[in-house]
């Protein structure tokens, strides 16, 4: 039987393993996007992006379309507020389309977007 130490370490280290990793290739670039209830770009197309994270650190759900189709409630990525992110770090699976959000409410909301290119 593992000790609480052990169990700690092993759990440490299943958390590392499973986080994103960042494609090899020009240092990462972050920008804070300004979402509302109007979808709208908070990244531009790029064909040569190879890695995409986007986190929600606004107190609602926000909203974003990865197709360059407008964002909805019912078209894109549900990121839940208080932290939550959605990444891309696997060829081919990375957006190479322009990042549309938008959240379902009156105020404004801030989405941390982190691109990285090869």
């Amino acid at each position: 039987m593992l000790d609480k130490m052990s169990m700690s370490l092993l759990g440490l280290v299943a958390l590392l393993l499973s986080a994103p990793s960042l494609a090899v290739g020009g240092p990462p670039t972050q920008s804070a996007c300004s979402v509302t209830a109007t979808s709208s770009s908070c990244l531009a197309a790029n064909g040569g992006r190879a890695y995409l994270s986007l986190q929600n650190i606004s107190d609602a759900v926000i909203y974003c379309s990865t197709d360059g189709q407008a964002a909805s409630t019912s078209h894109g990525y549900y990121i839940a507020a208080s932290g939550a992110v959605a990444w891309w770090d696997i060829e081919p699976t990375v957006p190479k389309t322009q990042i549309n959000c938008m959240y379902d409410g009156g105020s404004t909301k801030t989405l941390i977007v982190t691109e990285q290119t090869q």
